[in-house]
């Protein structure tokens, strides 16, 4: 018999530093059963095998958990280009006081996020429809995040440029990054950003996240000539 996805999910959430209750590992599993039944309709993760959901989108999701550990109460966390909710609905989850906003370009993957936030009970979180472009923030999105998350970039330099506006004064934007980005990363621009290296608990896989603050300069381009158009699941 494989492992159960739950108890190999609250076993990793523990070696991130993340206590998960009964009730919050019940949410989890629901969301694995509302991520199944979607699935069979639009891609949302790539493969329907929980445990690899499991490892792969919410572990990988909760390890952002520590930088967001100097939010207090009810911050504002916005989780751009949310996709099937990664890492925003993990980290609402193990942190029910964040105000989150999913911001989705994709209307089926929206609709995706109102019902599931529904099913799991989540309140206090806004599901937003809409492109962020650079050229033409969103009114209704500029300054209002004290954090502002995301996840599968291709331009982890275009991807802070995007996310910059939406930042309140001493906001942050958190990227989650492969390996090999953060390769490329390390040692440029020194000071304007933050690099935390980690495995993905239940795995042999290592990641990083790129931290830059609000008051940071801008990073170098990532692509020697220029950045690349910003590429999510």
């Amino acid at each position: 018999m494989g492992a159960d996805p739950i108890t190999v999910l609250a076993r990793g959430a523990a070696e991130l530093g993340v206590s998960l209750s009964p009730s919050q590992l019940d949410q989890f599993a629901r969301y694995l059963t509302e991520l199944d039944k979607w699935n069979r309709r639009i891609n949302l993760t790539g493969t329907r095998d929980p445990l690899e959901i499991v490892v792969r989108h919410l572990l990988d999701s909760l390890a952002g958990e520590r930088v967001l550990r100097d939010l207090v109460g009810d911050a504002g966390v916005a989780d751009l280009g949310s996709g099937a909710g990664f890492p925003g609905i993990p980290l609402k989850i193990a942190r029910p006081s964040l105000r989150l906003t999913l911001i989705e370009p994709r209307q089926k993957r929206a609709a995706f996020l109102l019902h599931v936030c529904g099913v799991l009970g989540l309140s206090g979180v806004q599901v937003i429809e809409t492109t962020i472009a650079a050229d033409r923030p969103s009114s209704e999105c500029v300054g209002r995040f004290d954090c502002v998350v995301m996840r599968a970039v291709a331009d982890p330099v275009e991807a802070v440029r995007l996310a910059r506006p939406l930042l309140r004064p001493a906001g942050k934007v958190i990227v989650w990054i492969s390996e090999w980005q953060a390769a490329q990363l390390s040692g440029q621009g020194s000071g304007q950003y933050e690099l935390i290296s980690y495995q993905i608990p239940e795995s042999t896989m290592t990641s990083a996240l790129l931290v830059a603050r609000s008051e940071n300069p801008p990073l170098p381009p990532f692509f020697k000539g220029g950045t690349s158009s910003l590429l999510r699941r």
